[in-house]
């Protein structure tokens, strides 16, 4: 069973959020494509642009700590939706 997860806010998101948001998003596809992976081989291929985007997630350097969130954002996120 593959679960996708999708969230989706329509209040306003700090640069720190929503990069955050998009690497979290990334690594969930990479999730998802290991998942069809025939693991154990030792050798995976993802496509360039999502290894790319892959390792700049992984190297992201946070300046500070994170940005607080609103009410808004608090109270509206809910439960992501999940499909199957």
């Amino acid at each position: 069973m593959i679960v996708v997860v999708t969230l989706s806010f329509d209040v306003g998101e700090s640069k720190h959020q929503q990069v955050y948001r998009k690497d979290a998003a990334t690594l969930g596809e990479i999730g998802a494509v290991l998942l069809r992976a025939d693991l154990p081989e030792i050798e995976v291929r993802l496509p360039d642009t999502l290894a790319r985007a892959a390792v700049e997630a992984w190297e992201y350097d946070d300046e500070g700590p994170l940005d607080a969130e609103t009410v808004e954002q608090r109270c509206c996120a809910g439960e992501p939706r999940r499909s199957h």
